[in-house]
């Protein structure tokens, strides 16, 4: 899913699966995406806690933001990988933040979230680098 220009977008409670890449946002100068929010997806997994291919990753990242001002990524969970949480597995990377030649975007924040496990948080699920 790419998303470029839609400031303050919710994406909630959505199983998102992909070739290469889950969620894109991007925050390009002439369609800014701020203000976002990702929480309660199952990225990469099928239901039932499955990936759609068997061994190690090979491509993609779960979630990208690219330049997308105050994008939150998860949140403060009562319990960890539940909604605002998300479960992101099966990815090269599972959330790739790219902001300036300073930093992550401004205003990022990452947490809450289940990297390279089920929805239990249990059961390993390939998953290259967590957070990159």
């Amino acid at each position: 899913v790419d998303v470029i220009g839609v400031p303050g977008l919710v994406v909630e409670g959505n199983t998102i699966l992909g070739a290469t890449a889950g969620l894109r946002l991007d925050g390009l100068d002439v369609a800014p995406t701020t203000g976002a929010r990702i929480e309660g997806n199952h990225i990469g997994l099928l239901p039932g806690n499955t990936l759609p291919f068997s061994g190690p990753p090979t491509t993609g990242y779960g979630v990208y933001v690219g330049h997308a001002e105050g994008t939150a990524v998860g949140g403060a969970a009562v319990e960890t990988g539940r909604a605002p949480g998300n479960v992101i597995a099966g990815w090269v990377a599972g959330v790739l933040a790219i902001g300036t030649a300073s930093g992550a975007p401004s205003g990022t924040r990452i947490a809450g979230n289940l990297i390279g496990t089920d929805s239990t948080g249990t059961e390993a699920r390939p998953t290259g680098a967590g957070v990159w």
